[in-house]
């Protein structure tokens, strides 16, 4: 999906990326949303605290605990959403 946004000349935004990769955790499917993780990065997305709180509840739902745990420890700020998904995961 965020490859044929690129194609088409549509820029993700921030609420775009974080249902990516809601979609992503939701169909278990860990390698499109490390995929959709190095874009993140690469646009300065990954900081955000709903990009961040997405990137944790994706690793959770894909049973990867310990990048979900990664993300968490390098949010800037431990706020409640983050918690939340850390929880819930």
């Amino acid at each position: 999906m965020c490859r044929m946004m690129q194609l088409e000349g549509v820029k993700p935004n921030l609420v775009s990326v974080a249902s990516l990769l809601s979609a992503c955790g939701d169909l278990v499917s860990l390698k499109h949303g490390k995929c959709l993780h190095a874009w993140a990065i690469r646009q300065n997305f990954d900081s955000e605290v709903v990009v961040e709180t997405a990137l944790i509840d994706m690793y959770a739902k894909c049973n990867d605990g310990n990048l979900s745990y990664k993300v968490f420890m390098k949010t800037s700020k431990k706020r409640t959403a983050p918690w939340n998904a850390v929880l819930s995961g």
